[in-house]
């Protein structure tokens, strides 16, 4: 699932998402307009998604070889 489907089913805002995670309404908008979130914010999205938004979706290939540290 992408994440701007995401967002819909959950009926969230983009603010509200990127406050409760901290991750910033200007990269949450370039990340639903394509762009390629870093792995720390990928991994940050995997997580708070609870994995419905999945590394693949977010444009890489795999998920990290080792998991990063809770955010």
């Amino acid at each position: 699932m992408n994440l701007s489907d995401y967002l819909k089913k959950n009926k969230l805002h983009i603010r509200e998402f990127g406050r409760t995670y901290k991750i910033s309404r200007d990269a949450i908008h370039s990340y639903l307009n394509g762009k390629r979130p870093a792995r720390r914010q990928a991994w940050k999205i995997f997580q708070a998604t609870n994995g419905e938004v999945t590394f693949q979706d977010l444009q890489y290939d795999k998920p990290p070889k080792r998991p990063l540290k809770d955010i």
